[in-house]
């Protein structure tokens, strides 16, 4: 197991939601561990959009804004682990 030095990811700018290409460098950590929490992250954004609430009964989507951003959530964690994975030269994050 690699173990994560003090921090997982590296970035010139920490400005939370900065979708503006800024290089990220992650340092070497446990790739199971990383794999594992995002799938978990993923799941519990999906299974929380699973369940209706009466917001979600009331608009013509189907669902809420609360629950949309859930899925894109999800989807975002996919996208990340899948990019990850990508990098690393494998086909899927469990073949990290």
């Amino acid at each position: 197991m690699t173990v994560i030095g003090s921090a997982a990811l590296l970035a010139e700018d920490r400005q939370p939601g900065r979708a503006d290409g800024t290089a990220i460098a992650i340092i070497p950590v446990d790739a199971a561990l990383l794999a594992e929490a995002l799938a978990d992250a993923e799941q519990y954004r999906r299974d929380h959009a699973a369940e209706p609430c009466d917001d979600c009964e009331t608009t013509p989507a189907g669902a809420c804004e609360t629950h949309l951003d859930d899925l894109d959530q999800a989807d975002a964690y996919q996208d990340l682990a899948a990019g990850l994975a990508g990098r690393r030269g494998c086909g899927s994050i469990e073949d990290w």
